[in-house]
């Protein structure tokens, strides 16, 4: 709600779902932020789309030996580029393992 009691439609950056919790972006400064800090609640409406892998398609360059594990990625082989908020990231090195292969 907007201070003077109307209904305030505003626009997310982006949102994301981490497990039952959704992370939701606004700017800083704001109007429908400012809304939400002071009225401490508010009404999202987001369509639910639901979605299944029906084929991935990798380069052989990345695929692992088949006397090893056959139509596995060779994750030492892939080096992906990470779109992360408006920049691009390669990977860099390993940091470790765990214990789990």
């Amino acid at each position: 709600m907007s201070p003077d009691g109307s209904c305030n439609i505003g626009p997310m950056s982006s949102v994301w779902a981490l497990g039952r919790t959704m992370v939701l972006g606004w700017a800083a400064a704001s109007q429908t932020l400012a809304n939400l800090e002071r009225e401490r609640q508010c009404v999202i409406n987001f369509r639910i789309v639901e979605t299944y892998v029906r084929r991935i398609h990798a380069d052989r360059a990345i695929l692992r030996d088949s006397t090893m594990r056959a139509n596995h990625i060779d994750t030492d082989a892939w080096a992906p580029a990470l779109y992360v908020f408006r920049d691009y990231f390669g990977t860099g090195h390993r940091l470790g393992r765990t214990r789990r292969r």
